[in-house]
């Protein structure tokens, strides 16, 4: 059931008590969709089995906290390729118009940084652009209060 795992006090000091470990486990999407519909307790001990199988895990959680989105994460499916073209050429289309986000190349917060990075400095570089060729002076009107 568990379709990825984040094991956050190796990514981020500070997340677990020495000698212990925090893992944060996504579970559900389009491929289990049935998970949404049992109980907290259920859903932790489905987690909690397969983390002994897959990791070798003994004992039961200190601390234990879920959250359930019915749509947490993009589903790239079948067309997904077209569909990002077309929408990472937006500004193409209607001037100013920029899309960023996870829908696009990646739901992990690396990914996301490095999307809306290249989005900004797109942005910039068109502003800039922008700037320079729409430069007017009107010296007519100099002096006056």
């Amino acid at each position: 059931m568990i379709s990825s795992a984040q094991f956050c006090s190796t990514v981020f000091e500070g997340r677990a008590p020495t000698g212990q470990v925090s893992i944060s486990c996504y579970v559900g999407g389009v491929r289990n969709s049935g998970i949404a519909g049992v109980s907290e307790d259920e859903l932790v001990e489905v987690v909690v089995d397969e983390l002994s199988t897959l990791l070798g895990i003994k004992g039961t959680p200190q601390v234990v906290r879920t959250r359930g989105w019915s749509r947490g994460l993009p589903q790239y499916t079948i067309g997904h390729a077209g569909r990002r073209e077309f929408l990472s050429t937006s500004d193409q289309r209607l001037a100013g118009m920029f899309l960023t986000g996870n829908y696009l190349d990646g739901v992990s917060m690396a990914a996301c940084m490095e999307i809306a990075g290249k989005t900004a400095l797109h942005v910039s570089a068109l502003l800039a652009k922008s700037d320079q060729s729409h430069v007017r002076f009107n010296n007519a009107g100099a002096g006056r209060g």
